[in-house]
């Protein structure tokens, strides 16, 4: 079987589920991931905080109330605390997932492992956590899931940081708009890749990013005639809430 990493090499167009399916389940959750799974995805996609006692932890907001059923800043709560939180997001999906929790990226890793690759955004902005680069990697190191992985942020030093404490590990600069000049954004950083907003998408970034050898997914990209469009367009890897839909869209196309 071939690693996540080796498949994007390959120039492999790949499925990344977008805080795992949330299409089908609570974003960034066990749930969500495990669903990922089921449908075939190349890679799950999750947003990585740490807690008040530094543990990596898997949540989109830096603030608690829009999928828990509590509110207040994941930087003020120790793990214990969290971890007796509903993830279940009420407001989408009633009581339905009611008993998930807000998962450490430890039990990310252990559920995907040798299954899935994770592309991990680093949620330094506003706030910055301290050595959570570190932490990271040493979670890597420890299920050996370098050609796993990808590691992404809007922040270009987050990302300038991860080079240089381990240049083997592939990263990403995430852009929202339409960025001026995202590839050499990009070099700057040490990165491999670009992570752009599909509808912004432009042919001469493609071109560019071919140039120097960068790879870009798209997100977030969530009916069938879009991912088409990304997939014509050339892009290596579509990041959607639906990977059930992306993987029927690429074996449709042949890719």
């Amino acid at each position: 079987m071939k690693s996540f990493i080796e498949k994007l090499n390959s120039k492999e167009r790949v499925i990344i589920a977008h805080r795992g399916a949330s299409g089908y389940a609570p974003e960034n959750t066990l749930a969500s991931f495990l669903k990922a799974i089921e449908l075939n995805a190349d890679a799950i996609e999750c947003d990585v905080h740490l807690t008040k006692d530094g543990v990596p932890i898997v949540i989109h907001d830096e603030e608690l109330s829009r999928t828990t059923n509590w509110k207040g800043y994941i930087k003020d709560y120790y793990l214990i605390e969290l971890k007796s939180l509903s993830a279940g997001y009420k407001s989408r999906f009633g009581n339905q997932f009611e008993s998930e929790k807000i998962p450490t990226l430890k039990e990310v890793f252990e559920v995907c492992k040798n299954k899935v690759g994770v592309v991990i955004e680093i949620k330094n902005g506003p706030f910055f956590y301290d050595r959570i680069e570190e932490k990271i990697i040493e979670l890597i190191k420890e299920f050996n899931m370098e050609d796993w992985v990808i590691i992404s942020a809007f922040d270009h030093q987050t990302v300038k940081k991860i080079k240089k404490l381990n240049r083997r590990l592939v990263t990403a600069i995430i852009f929202s708009g339409c960025p001026v000049k995202p590839t050499l954004d990009a070099l700057l950083a040490y990165a491999d890749g670009l992570h752009l907003e599909w509808c912004y998408l432009k042919q001469n970034v493609i071109e560019e990013a071919e140039k120097d050898n960068l790879f870009i997914n798209v997100w977030t990209v969530n009916n069938e005639e879009n991912i088409k469009k990304m997939l014509l367009m050339n892009v290596n890897g579509v990041i959607t809430d639906y990977p059930d839909l992306g993987v029927k869209v690429r074996r449709e196309m042949n890719f």
